[in-house]
C-alpha cells in the first residue's frame, strides 16, 4: 500500500527560507504506532546528515524536515512551499511487517 493509503493528511510546508517540513498525519495511535517502525527516514531522498525526524505522538504525526537546496523565493527555486515533496512522498510505497 501507498502512505497515502495510511494517512489521513500530508503535507508539506517551508520552515524559514532555507527548511521544509513534511507532516503525515494519521487517523488513531494504531496506525500511526505502525508507521512508525515502517516507515523509514530514507524514503525521504535526502541526505541522513541533514534530514529531522519528528514522531509527535500526542498529535499521531510523524515530522521530516530538511534543508532546501536554495533559498525560498530566490530564482532557482522550484516550490515555493516544498509540495512536490509532500505529493512524491504521498505515492511511496510502504512495507508493512
Amino acid at each position: 500500500m501507498r502512505l497515502r493509503d495510511f494517512a489521513h493528511k500530508i503535507r508539506s510546508k517551508n520552515a524559514g527560507p532555507f527548511w521544509v517540513s513534511i507532516e503525515v498525519f494519521y487517523e488513531n495511535k494504531v496506525v500511526f504506532e505502525a508507521l512508525t517502525v515502517n516507515l523509514k527516514t530514507e524514503v525521504v531522498n535526502v541526505s541522513p546528515q541533514s534530514i529531522k525526524r519528528f514522531e509527535i505522538e500526542d498529535l499521531d504525526v510523524i515530522k521530516f524536515s530538511f534543508p532546501r537546496s536554495v533559498a525560498q523565493g530566490s530564482r532557482f527555486d522550484r516550490g515555493m512551499h516544498g509540495v512536490q515533496f509532500a505529493h512524491v512522498l504521498a505515492g511511496l510505497e510502504i512495507p508493512m511487517q
